[in-house]
């Protein structure tokens, strides 16, 4: 990932923004051969997109400056930004695709357009696994049932935030801040107080919240949260353990206190993740 790839500045850090603002809800997913005279001109809508090149290739272009895409490419759009599209010639596109509308939390206000939009060109550190949730994405919208519709609200929401991540894996990213966050994700259920990520990092408490909230967009803690919810999600879909166990497991003091952050993250309790 290098700055040439991102069309908008700082996309990792707009996207934690807009997941602490708002909920997302799937509105289409599915695999798009590009058809004959495919061009897309300023196309402007105000859904988010995620899509990858499964096939072929394609440009993407923002602000009149185009990004070549291969196979494995994934492009971040967020809601009201303009974009043009137009194939490779010599190798025609399948595109696979999902787009996302974006209701405020609290009172549910569409959210057509952000006040930190964000737009990128991103390689997953692992594509296949980012093609495969979008194939899965794509199975459960096609079914079209309550449950299959949760769980396309919730991998879209799991897929943006790991685009979102992956975008901040950039030359020039803080080394304190990726200390940290790698030692956050190592080990979770760990006891994490503010003065114990200070020492991590070795900054004082007031620099290391000034510069995790620029490199991450938010505060470590909340950073904290949504990668505590986002093993949960992992744990619930591909375990049969006990809620008590993942909430342990996670460094949750109960099941009661895991079950209510979980909901405030997904919209809905981790019984209804887990049964969809």
């Amino acid at each position: 990932m290098s700055d040439r790839d991102h069309w908008l500045p700082d996309p990792s850090g707009a996207v934690a923004a807009l997941l602490a603002a708002a909920e997302l809800h799937c509105t289409f997913a599915n695999d798009t051969p590009a058809p004959p005279g495919w061009h897309l001109r300023g196309r402007r809508i105000g859904e988010g997109h995620v899509l990858m090149v499964v096939r072929g290739g394609a440009t993407y272009a923002v602000g009149g400056r185009p990004l070549p895409l291969q196979r494995g490419d994934a492009v971040l759009i967020a809601p009201g930004v303009a974009h043009d599209a137009w194939p490779d010639p010599a190798a025609w596109p399948v595109i696979r695709t999902c787009r996302f509308a974006c209701r405020r939390r609290g009172d549910g206000v569409p959210l057509t357009r952000l006040e930190r939009p964000f737009a990128a060109v991103i390689r997953p550190t692992d594509p296949a696994a980012a093609l495969a949730w979008l194939g899965e994405l794509r199975r459960h919208f096609l079914s079209g049932s309550p449950f299959d519709r949760a769980a396309c609200d919730a991998l879209v929401l799991r897929l943006v935030a790991a685009l979102g991540d992956a975008a901040a894996a950039a030359p020039g990213e803080d080394p304190a801040i990726t200390r940290l966050c790698a030692a956050l994700g190592r080990d979770p259920a760990r006891r994490w107080s503010l003065a114990a990520m200070a020492g991590e990092t070795r900054l004082s408490r007031i620099m290391l919240l000034r510069r995790f909230r620029r490199a991450r967009g938010r505060s470590p803690q909340a950073w904290l949260i949504d990668r505590r919810c986002r093993a949960a999600a992992e744990l619930l879909a591909g375990t049969d353990l006990p809620l008590a166990t993942i909430a342990a497991r996670l460094g949750y003091p109960d099941a009661f206190t895991f079950s209510r952050q979980f909901r405030s993250r997904y919209g809905h309790p981790p019984s209804r993740y887990r049964q969809a």
